[in-house]
């Protein structure tokens, strides 16, 4: 319940160390504060929420619907820093492919050239997982802007032989 008082910054930070050193009752309390604070926070406190999740890496796996839920509403309401906020947090916690994956595929049609490279970066982070992303990143590797065409080739590297269906587009670039 003292997770729930208090200013935000002492909050969350509270929530952070008790996530990193509590136990299994005591991180999933500190989860929920965290994940609290990305629904209803805004500014600096939805940075520091967002920060501390990414900070505990995969302990954070259960806000990663959370934080998928966040980047498909950022990205409809053309929130470009929060969506890209929300991609580079997914990159961190490297977990939930299966909710994690198909919304950054969502960010890489994005308008923004730093939402779509932010997203890129993240799928890299899943590698093989990032497979059903490919239809996507072949087509990233027509792309303007030059940096998400290499994010998508290093993309396409790391998922391995079942890209293979990519190699015509490699080839062409």
């Amino acid at each position: 319940e003292r997770l729930e008082k208090g200013l935000p910054k002492v909050r969350l930070a509270a929530a952070g160390a008790l996530a990193r050193i509590g136990g299994d009752g005591d991180r999933s309390q500190a989860l929920q504060t965290l994940e609290h604070a990305l629904k209803e926070e805004s500014g600096d406190e939805w940075a520091a929420a967002a920060r501390t999740l990414g900070d505990l890496g995969d302990l954070s796996a259960p806000a990663v619907p959370t934080v998928c839920q966040l980047l498909q509403a950022a990205l409809r309401a053309e929130e470009d820093m929060r969506a890209n906020a929300c991609a580079d947090l997914l990159e961190r916690v490297r977990s939930r492919p299966d909710i994690a994956v198909p919304a950054l595929t969502e960010a890489l049609a994005s308008r923004q050239r730093f939402v779509r490279a932010s997203a890129a970066s993240a799928l890299a982070a899943f590698r093989s997982d990032a497979a059903p992303a490919i239809p996507a990143l072949v087509q990233a590797l027509q792309d303007k802007d030059e940096a998400l065409r290499a994010w998508a080739a290093h993309v396409l590297r790391g998922i391995g032989p079942a890209a293979a269906a990519a190699v015509p587009a490699l080839v062409a670039r």
